[in-house]
């Protein structure tokens, strides 16, 4: 998760929260999380989006790297 936002957004919150969604649904959970990723790191205030990237990060046994990412997202 990076420390600053990315100026440009690809997508929007919901966009990101409904493709990492649809992803994950899938169990296509390594492409879900690179889209939660993307929108964490430039929505970093969105919270929904902390909380659906850390259920994936989860699913994929990175339970360590999904506290971290819950962990940042309560600080900002």
């Amino acid at each position: 998760v990076l420390d600053t936002a990315r100026l440009k957004p690809l997508w929007t919150v919901q966009q990101c929260s409904n493709l990492g969604f649809a992803y994950a649904r899938k169990e296509t959970l390594a492409e879900a999380s690179s889209i939660l990723r993307d929108g964490v790191n430039t929505y970093p205030d969105s919270m929904p989006l902390a909380q659906k990237l850390a259920d994936v990060l989860t699913q994929m046994g990175n339970k360590d790297e999904a506290g971290q990412v819950l962990a940042i997202a309560q600080r900002r």
